[in-house]
Parts: C-alpha cells; structure tokens; sequence
C-alpha cells in the first residue's frame, strides 16, 4: 500500500466514521518493541539509520487505515497509552504500546495498562531485544509463556494475535539467525495453541531482511551508527545491528496484519450487532 492509498483509504475512513456512530466498536492494542513503535526510515541509503521518529507510525498507520477501509460494519479503534504517527493518521488512531529496545519481560510489565484498556485485540511483537542481547532460548520461551498467560487471563474473550522476530542480519553475529529460527519456529506456535492465540508468520509471509541475497533486504532500516532523533536507544552501544523497516517494508508489514485481522474483526462485529451492543 502506498503512502498515498493510505492517505485515500483514511480520508474514506473518516468520512464513513462520520456517519457511522451506531456501529459497534472495536479496540486494538498493538503491543511490542520499536517495530511496534515504528522505528525506521524512508530515507534512501546510507541514511537507513533506524531512528524512532514521532511522526512515522510504522505498520500501525497503513493497517488503521487498511482496518477502517474496510467493510467489517465496525469502528477500529487503535488504544495505548503512547502516541505517534503521521499527521494523516486521526491522533487518537495514533495510540499504542510500543517501547524502542523493550524484551519480552519489559513488554510484560505493561500489564495494568490491557487490563485497565481490556482491548479487543492485542497485536504482540516482541522477543527482538532479547535476540539482540543474547538471551538464552530458555528464558525466552519462559518470558513469552508468562507474558501471554497474563493476557489470557487479563482478556479471557479477547483475540491475541503474536508474531514471529524479523530477521536480524548481522554476520557478525550468526547466532542471532539460529535463535530466530528456533523462536519462530519451534517456540511461537506452540504457545499460541496454548493460550488460544493466533500466530501471524510475518517473518516468513514477507521474507524480509533475510540479507544481501534477498531483494527483499531492502526494506529494512538497519541500525549500524549513531542514529540521533527520537529515541536513540534504538540504537544499542554494544555494538549488534538492529533491523527495523522502511516505509514499504511497514507498508508490507500491515497486509499481513489486516488479512489476519478483518475476518475476526468482521466476525466479532457480526457478534456485536447480534446482541444488540456496542
């Protein structure tokens, strides 16, 4: 989707907002690290420098827009107690839950917040930082299975939707590969059938940032200096290259999300219409 098709896409979602105030409401929750956030740059290379910039919105943008785009008779709300994204994104369609550099123990420290919002969805990104600072697999999966225990005991009617860690190239460290891969594959889709969540595969349903083969690489922002702007811990002094998408890469990022998305959205809309409440 590009920048301008978001653009069109809002402006009809705000005008089918405007005479829709009877529709039901439903609340997302995108909870996760700086992909969260929506770190990154569109900047031609070599200024790919993964800056957390206030006004980028990363996938958020492109997906609410795709959301109330959409004929699902509902109203999408994005909720969270931060705020960033593009001046065409509505500012209270700019909430969210993403923490540049924040793990897995760090995202699940959140917890007064969905209980306090009790979202409707929850978009869980997480475990990149804990790849990047070497956590080990065990502690990991241990991490995530609590932080989604909580969730489900938070939000027991609620739909979780987690996704797999981006790639993270770096040959320096060859690790970091065998640890994703173990992660997403071995570790993720068990604990969502545990906890009745969805796994979304975006790692594996875009194939970015695989490395130099891939034509795909480039629509990763990868962190290898000083990056200034909004929140410099987006860049960790030790050294390790962070990925996070450009623009297009996001932009891919959000057709992932919203064909998980709509038809549990359109379903849970049919269910609130039925029963007659908002």
């Amino acid at each position: 989707m590009s920048t301008t098709t978001a653009r069109l896409l809002a402006a009809a979602a705000l005008l089918a907002a405007s005479s829709s105030s009877a529709l039901p409401l439903l609340t997302v929750l995108p909870l996760g690290d700086s992909i969260t956030f929506g770190c990154g740059s569109d900047a031609a290379p070599p200024d790919w420098y993964a800056c957390c910039l206030p006004t980028s919105g990363g996938y958020r943008a492109p997906l609410w827009a795709a959301l109330n785009g959409s004929a699902i008779n509902a109203s999408v709300l994005m909720v969270g107690t931060e705020s960033e994204g593009p001046a065409w994104v509505p500012v209270e369609q700019r909430a969210h839950e993403g923490h540049p550099g924040w793990t897995i123990s760090g995202i699940h420290g959140l917890r007064s917040i969905w209980q306090r919002l009790k979202p409707d969805v929850v978009l869980l990104m997480a475990g990149t930082n804990d790849v990047g600072q070497g956590h080990s697999n065990a502690s990991m999966v241990s991490d995530y299975d609590a932080l989604l225990k909580d969730l489900r005991a938070d939000l027991p009617a609620g739909r979780i939707f987690m996704t797999s860690i981006l790639n993270l190239p770096d040959s320096q460290h060859p690790e970091f590969r065998s640890t994703i891969n173990f992660f997403n594959g071995a570790t993720l889709p068990p604990l969502a059938a545990k906890y009745s969540a969805d796994f979304v595969d975006i790692n594996g349903a875009t194939g970015m940032c695989y490395g130099p083969n891939n034509t795909l690489t480039n629509l990763c922002a990868v962190c290898n200096g000083p990056c200034g702007g909004y929140n410099p811990q987006a860049c960790p002094p030790n050294g390790y290259s962070l990925c996070h998408p450009t623009g297009a890469g996001y932009e891919l990022m959000a057709g992932v999300w919203a064909n998980a998305l709509l038809p549990v959205l359109r379903g849970m809309a049919a269910e609130r219409v039925a029963a007659g409440g908002a």
